[in-house]
């Protein structure tokens, strides 16, 4: 009897011990937030739109995500493949932004952010090719946009959710980054980039960027 006493002391002192401070129990590795995963992005030109929406990450089919270096957010977005379910609308692309970082309690919006892309913006629809050369202008018939003769838009996009960074090993991702933009640009419709900037071009974006 007096075995069984000291054999279920000694058990119950080990138990204690080991969930001491001097010994902690190992920590699960956290689950990574599966909503973190999410993205989407809708770009819409002249009323022909360009949309996918997932929730995984595929470099070898539609996507889109944001990485952050030396004060420039950038976001790619890409339509490689029709047939995957994240395919929604529109044509085979890829576009590229650069956001600069907010400064603290300074509006994002009018911030130089720029948009490249082949061919949803280097091709508008009823529009020369190339037309970007000669830049555009924010009012009808009004004056150049300053550095839009560059092949990207500047355009005033509207950061609505920063986010939050992930671990940069491409396996635990941080929250979103979300963005959005809703206007009017105007370009020239004469072919050799003469006259006025006559022509409206109407650009609506919104994306949920995955933050790697």
């Amino acid at each position: 009897m007096k075995t069984k006493i000291f054999s279920f002391i000694l058990l119950t002192a080990l138990l204690i011990t080991s969930c001491t401070p001097n010994n902690p129990q190992p920590t699960p590795t956290p689950t990574p937030n599966p909503t973190n995963l999410n993205w989407k992005f809708k770009l819409t030109i002249n009323g022909i739109t360009t949309r996918c929406e997932g929730s995984s990450l595929n470099f070898n089919s539609n996507f889109c995500f944001a990485m952050a270096s030396g004060g420039i957010f950038t976001v790619t977005f890409s339509l490689a493949d029709q047939t995957a379910a994240s395919y929604i609308s529109g044509s085979l692309g890829t576009a590229g932004i650069q956001l600069q970082y907010p400064i603290i309690g300074v509006n994002p919006i009018g911030l130089n952010n720029l948009i490249g892309s082949t061919p949803w913006i280097t091709n508008f629809p009823s529009l020369p090719t190339g037309y970007l050369m000669y830049g555009y202008s924010s009012t009808l018939n009004g004056t150049i946009v300053p550095n839009s003769a560059s092949g990207n838009l500047s355009l005033p996009i509207n950061i609505t959710d920063l986010g939050s960074p992930g671990n940069n090993d491409y396996i635990t991702f941080g929250s979103p980054l979300k963005g959005n933009y809703s206007g009017t640009i105007y370009v020239r419709s004469d072919p050799f980039g003469v006259g006025s900037y006559d022509t409206p071009v109407t650009i609506d974006l919104d994306f949920v960027a995955v933050r790697i």
